[in-house]
């Protein structure tokens, strides 16, 4: 079973690799943190993709929040640090404008959102021949190792 937790280890590894390498081609890297917080963890015959906190909005963006009358303050920090980056090319009342954002994005939605979102970062990482190759490579060694105890059953007779 080792050689099934390697192939999973793998898979994820890859899988980071991916996304962080459309993260930057696609220019949604502004600050890196969603990025670097891209990480993969393998246990038991399991693997796992995480991020940050919502970092799935960067191909789906992020709704209406409808039920939210009031600002966010998290948002609004986010936004503040996106702005900081220098992206957007606001440089007056950076304060102000992050309030302006986050009170918009509140009520309408991110553009990305209101677009449709993209397929472009994630999706290729766990596109359906990706995830066909993994199976058929776990189900190639449990079947090596299915004969091979059978064989050991043969020859111990």
């Amino acid at each position: 079973m080792a050689a099934i937790q390697d192939v999973l280890k793998k898979f994820g590894d890859e899988t980071v690799s991916i996304i962080q390498a459309n993260l930057a081609s696609t220019g949604t890297n502004a600050s890196g943190a969603t990025s670097k917080s891209v990480q993969s963890t393998q246990k038991d015959n399991r693997v796992t993709v995480t991020g940050r906190p919502f970092f799935y909005a960067v191909e789906t963006g992020s709704g209406p929040m409808v039920n939210e009358t009031k600002g966010n303050p998290t948002l609004q920090q986010a936004i503040l640090g996106w702005i900081q980056t220098g992206k957007p090319g606001i440089s007056e009342n950076i304060e102000g404008a992050s309030w302006a954002i986050s009170k918009f994005i509140h009520k309408y939605g991110t553009k990305l959102f209101r677009d449709g979102g993209r397929d472009d970062i994630f999706t290729p990482a766990i596109s359906e021949q990706r995830v066909n190759k993994l199976v058929a490579e776990i189900a190639d060694l449990a079947l090596d190792g299915t004969v091979d105890e059978i064989n050991k059953v043969i020859i111990s007779k």
